[in-house]
């Protein structure tokens, strides 16, 4: 990335090239950074088809009005060709997509030390639940609740501790920083974390052993918090579910929602609800707390934003 007038613009795009005869032009898909066609001499055009997506280096920048000059230093494929449209994308936006030999053997190293109670509380034997996408990997929260006998309801909230894992000045937290963040694409994640870690023991994944750090909340009927504990804990998960199971098994008892289903949705709960009855009391709790906290929100005027 080089800065321009306090700007910082792109040092490498990515765009679709026109070929003509002894030069062409990549039009590039930033629109923001480039609103001109980037001019490639015949000598750096690296052979690529009229038409293909290409990834080119600015060599020149910019000037009185005169185009920008690269050279094309990677061809990604035809627009139409599967997968180009998220390649395209991640060259775009140099996105990281492998990990160093020394950060994936440090995250191996690591995901292999044993599990230790040692100044953690032990909450294996309690139910928890993790809710998720069908096809999700990184399973990180994990929630449970309570109806107390004084009537207020305890809820527990898991979060993965990843800091056990990830410490300071390891390579893996040096990766982790320049990363920043974890990105959901529509046909693939770029992890900030090597997939030991991310799907492996820093997943809440059902029926292990997983270190956590823990919230326990005790709310009274009106949605108020009027107790919280926060520590870390090792967790084992009782079942893992989806969005899709879960509501199902909450519209149960709503004729209106159900006449509704079609055939496949409707033999999809009666099958669901058939395999996970024993947890459907866990669920019907849920619900209940989640309605008490959203009225909760509304008393107190909390903004709702619609955005399709």
């Amino acid at each position: 990335m080089e800065k321009n007038k306090n700007v910082i613009v792109p040092s490498k795009v990515v765009g679709i090239f026109e070929k003509s005869k002894n030069f062409g032009f990549v039009k590039p898909d930033d629109k923001k950074n480039f609103k001109k066609d980037i001019f490639i001499p015949k000598a750096f055009s690296k052979n690529a088809r009229n038409g293909q997506k290409v990834v080119v280096e600015i060599i020149k920048e910019s000037i009185e009005g005169r185009k920008s000059e690269g050279k094309i230093v990677e061809i990604l494929g035809f627009p139409d060709q599967a997968g180009i449209d998220m390649l395209s994308i991640i060259k775009q936006f140099d996105l990281p997509c492998e990990f160093s030999k020394e950060v994936i053997n440090e995250a191996k190293s690591v995901s292999l030390e044993p599990i230790s109670l040692k100044y953690r509380r032990d909450l294996r034997d309690q139910e928890v639940f993790t809710i998720d996408g069908e096809d999700a990997k990184d399973l990180d929260d994990a929630v449970c609740v309570k109806k107390l006998s004084d009537g207020n309801y305890e809820l527990g909230v898991h979060i993965a501790d990843v800091s056990h894992y990830v410490r300071e000045n390891t390579e893996i937290n040096k990766e982790a920083v320049n990363r920043s963040t974890s990105v959901y694409m529509l046909d693939r994640v770029i992890p900030m974390l090597p997939v030991e870690l991310s799907n492996g023991c820093c997943s809440l994944n059902e029926g292990v052993d997983r270190y956590a750090m823990s919230c326990v909340m005790k709310i009274n009927k009106r949605g108020d918090v009027i107790d919280a504990d926060v520590f870390k804990s090792v967790i084992n998960v009782t079942k893992r579910m989806n969005y899709h199971e879960v509501q199902v098994d909450i519209d149960r008892n709503n004729e209106e929602i159900v006449s509704q289903y079609d055939d496949e949705k409707k033999n999809y709960a009666k099958d669901n609800i058939a395999a996970d009855e024993k947890y459907l009391n866990h669920l019907d709790l849920m619900a209940e707390l989640a309605h008490i906290l959203k009225n909760r929100r509304i008393e107190k005027g909390y903004l709702s934003l619609n955005i399709p």
